[in-house]
């Protein structure tokens, strides 16, 4: 992959057990840009590997990223009342949309607009 110009977005383990560690699981990328590209390892026993994600928000687009926000009240009751908005909404527009940018840019807002009204 370095050969062709792509790097790892992930260096950590992926996969753990009690008697080994490995990164087996990697997303490659050849672009990088510090602010625009964040990745990382979600710590979950859901699975013997982790889940890993990454994000990328185009600053020269009116991408959800950039929005700019207070950060949102976190506790107990605010996680419960995300929980129910989340069951509530309806996903559909998000679902089944053919474009999965259309249907990346939908979820976003959803969640960002959720997170606000629960957080307020």
């Amino acid at each position: 992959m370095s050969s062709h110009f792509f790097l790892p977005l992930i260096n950590h383990p992926t996969r753990i057990t009690f008697h080994t560690t490995s990164l087996i699981d990697n997303i490659f990328t050849n672009y990088f840009s510090s602010e625009q590209l964040t990745s990382g390892i979600i710590f979950s026993d859901i699975s013997d590997h982790l889940p890993i994600f990454t994000f990328f928000c185009q600053s020269h687009t009116n991408n959800i990223c950039n929005i700019n926000h207070t950060p949102p009240i976190i506790n107990t009751q605010t996680k419960e009342k995300f929980k129910s908005a989340l069951a509530n909404c309806n996903w559909e527009s998000v679902l089944y949309s053919v474009d999965p940018d259309v249907a990346y840019k939908t979820f976003c807002q959803y969640i960002t607009v959720l997170m606000r009204n629960v957080s307020h």
